[in-house]
C-alpha cells in the first residue's frame, strides 16, 4: 500500500507540473502564434478561451470520475 500512494503523489506533481507549465507557455508564445498563423486578436481570444474551458471541464470531468471509481472500488 505504501508503494501506491508514491505513484499518487507522483502522477499528482506530474499533473500539476505539465498543467501548469501548458498554461503558462500559451501567454509566452501567443505573439508568435498570431503572427505565424496570421491570427486576429479575436481569434486568439476564441483559442484562450477554448483551451481554459477544456480545462475547467478536464478538471471537473476528472474530479467526478474519480470520485464514482473511487465507490466503485473501495465501497
Amino acid at each position: 500500500m505504501k508503494n501506491c500512494w508514491m505513484f499518487v503523489i507522483t502522477g499528482m506533481l506530474l499533473i500539476v507540473t505539465t498543467t501548469g507549465f501548458g498554461r503558462m507557455a500559451y501567454g509566452v508564445i501567443l505573439p508568435f502564434m498570431q503572427e505565424g498563423l496570421s491570427l486576429t486578436t479575436i481569434q486568439s481570444g476564441y483559442l484562450g478561451t477554448m483551451l481554459f474551458l477544456g480545462y475547467v471541464l478536464t478538471v471537473g470531468l476528472s474530479g467526478a470520475l474519480q470520485h464514482t471509481l473511487v465507490q466503485k472500488m473501495f465501497c
